[in-house]
């Protein structure tokens, strides 16, 4: 294997912090989502009305989507490419490349090591579920510490 940065070497300045805008997700908010939420929740929100209330909804729910997400990185290129090594993370269709589950649920590696998260369990403003997302995603460089291979 060619000679990989320790996480050391790695600046976190070179790495974009991931967000719903880097990851392009798009949120709606819709009536399903409003139907789920706690009776006072849903209360507080639709008292100003539907369209000011969704509005408002949206931007709590980014605001706490990108609060979690701050503590990865956006993987670079189409095939979702590992920070370190290069190699796809998913690979063909999100099978076959890369990353592989650890002991802890959702949490793994890429080969070379570098530590990933692919099940992403996100408690939101005004649900009483989580919200789960599955997405292989590296953490960012800044949140990682201690020794490495």
């Amino acid at each position: 294997m060619k000679d990989l940065p320790t996480l050391q070497e790695m600046q976190a300045d070179d790495y974009p912090v991931a967000s719903c805008e880097t990851l392009e997700i798009e949120i709606k908010v819709n009536d399903d989502l409003i139907g789920e939420m706690p009776d006072r929740d849903r209360a507080w929100l639709l008292n100003d009305g539907p369209e000011r209330s969704a509005e408002r909804a949206h931007g709590k729910i980014r605001t706490a989507l990108d609060k979690y997400l701050s503590d990865f990185t956006v993987p670079e290129g189409e095939d979702w490419q590992c920070p370190r090594c290069k190699k796809s993370l998913t690979g063909i269709m999100g099978m076959f490349g890369s990353f592989q589950y650890g002991i802890t649920h959702g949490e793994g590696a890429c080969e070379c090591g570098y530590p990933c998260r692919a099940d992403h369990y996100i408690k939101l403003p005004y649900m009483e579920k989580e919200y789960w997302l599955k997405m292989v995603l590296p953490y960012h460089p800044s949140v990682l510490e201690g020794p490495e291979d």
